[in-house]
């Protein structure tokens, strides 16, 4: 299993642990900004799964004041049930915006009685949103709605999106090494990815890339392919990392490659790649 997988799974063990503990009301999610993506899009794989229940509202604005930020997740609210067809609301305008939208979530859980999850991911943690996610997780709102704060400090449970970096420099060696025939250039990509100096690796890696196709060696060059899309991902070149992704695959062109890219794409909000990576896995009738 590659590192990010990895991660994502750990991520979702916490969340599903919070998720079916009936009295933990609070989740925290830790996640740097590279991989805060990553936690979003495994949240909606969750939300997406057979299993659950629960409906999930996931609110990604800016936090720029109090005011405004919640005056913007209940018109969020209301417009999401609108368009799932769950409930017809209206924003309430009584009260401050906090209560405004307190209410809205407090109507929905009333008529969603497997629960709702509100998760509160802004791009950033700005000045003054710890202390408004206290007073937001502290309102008394009924027992089926739960909470998932990015960075809050007040919680019942904590899930971590953390991605290994010696276990991904590894990874991207190991891929790296059945470049057999360009073992020189692919085994210097190795020792410098272990070293962890990523950018590093993504030059050895290409060095190892021009070397298999200057000899024609289209099963090695997919390895590195693939190793390298997984490199530019890890530096944050998610353009880099689509096209690598597919023209990896491409060139191996059968299904087991295609699955590959389609769950990595998946994990890793790449969600054009993962399309296309289905399409291809699965047979067209």
């Amino acid at each position: 299993m590659d590192p990010i997988t990895m991660a994502s799974q750990r991520f979702a063990d916490s969340v599903c642990t919070f998720l079916r503990r009936p009295r933990a009301r609070t989740l925290r999610i830790v996640a740097s900004h590279e991989e805060r993506r990553s936690a979003v899009n495994t949240l909606r794989l969750i939300e997406r799964a057979p299993d659950n229940r629960r409906t999930f509202f996931l609110y990604e604005e800016h936090f720029t004041s109090e005011e405004r930020y919640f005056a913007g997740l209940a018109a969020k609210l209301a417009a999401d049930c609108a368009q799932l067809g769950l409930v017809k609301l209206r924003t309430p305008r009584e009260g401050g915006a906090m209560h405004r939208a307190a209410v809205v979530v407090a109507r929905i859980a009333e008529a969603k009685r497997e629960g709702v999850l509100v998760a509160l991911l802004p791009p950033h943690v700005e000045d003054g949103f710890a202390a408004a996610m206290r007073t937001w997780t502290g309102l008394p709102l009924p027992l089926g709605v739960k909470h998932a704060v990015l960075g809050g400090d007040v919680f019942d449970v904590e899930a971590r999106f953390e991605v290994d970096q010696r276990l991904l420099a590894g990874f991207l060696a190991s891929s790296a090494l059945e470049a057999a025939n360009a073992r020189a250039k692919v085994v210097q990509a190795a020792l410098v990815a272990n070293g962890g100096d990523v950018a590093a690796a993504r030059a050895e890696l290409r060095a190892a890339l021009d070397a298999c196709r200057a000899r024609g060696l289209a099963g090695e060059a997919e390895a590195v392919m693939f190793a390298l899309a997984g490199a530019d991902l890890a530096a944050g070149d998610r353009d880099a990392a689509r096209r690598g992704f597919v023209g990896a695959a491409q060139l191996r062109g059968n299904g087991d490659a295609w699955q590959a890219v389609a769950k990595l794409a998946a994990v890793d909000g790449l969600d054009d790649v993962a399309r296309v990576a289905e399409e291809k896995v699965t047979p067209q009738t």
